[in-house]
C-alpha cells in the first residue's frame, strides 16, 4: 500500500510541477501580451512624435525663411537710413557754410562802412 501512496504522491508531485511549470509559461506568455501592447503602443507614440518632429521642422523652416527676409529687409533699412543721414549731414554742413560765408561777406560790409566813416573823418 505504501508503494501505491509513494507512487501517487510521486505522480502529484510531478503534477504539481507540470502546474507550476504551466503557470510560469502562462505568465510568461502573458507577460509577452503585455510587451507587445507596450511595444504597439511605444510604436505608435513614436509615430506620433516623428509626425510632430516633422512639423516643427516645417515651422522652422518657415520661420528661419521669413527671417531671412526680414533680416535683408533690415540691412536695406539701414543703408537707406545710414544714406539719408548721410545726406543730411552733408545739407547741414553746406547750409552752415553758407550761412559762415553770408555773416563773413556782412560782417566785412559792415567793417568797410565803418572804416570809409573813419576814412572820411580823417580826411575832414
Amino acid at each position: 500500500m505504501n508503494v501505491v501512496i509513494d507512487k501517487y504522491d510521486t505522480a502529484l508531485k510531478g503534477a504539481l510541477g507540470e502546474l507550476e511549470l504551466a503557470k510560469k509559461e502562462q505568465a510568461d506568455r502573458g507577460s509577452f501580451a503585455r510587451l507587445n501592447g507596450m511595444v504597439a503602443r511605444i510604436i505608435v507614440r513614436r509615430d506620433e512624435l516623428k509626425a510632430e518632429l516633422e512639423t516643427s521642422r516645417g515651422v522652422i523652416r518657415e520661420l528661419e525663411r521669413k527671417n531671412a527676409g526680414l533680416e535683408s529687409e533690415k540691412v536695406s533699412l539701414a543703408a537707406s537710413h545710414e544714406g539719408e543721414m548721410r545726406r543730411l549731414r552733408d545739407s547741414r554742413i553746406l547750409e552752415v557754410t553758407r550761412e559762415r560765408g553770408r555773416v563773413e561777406a556782412e560782417m566785412a560790409a559792415k567793417v568797410n562802412r565803418r572804416f570809409a566813416r573813419i576814412r572820411s573823418r580823417e580826411e575832414r
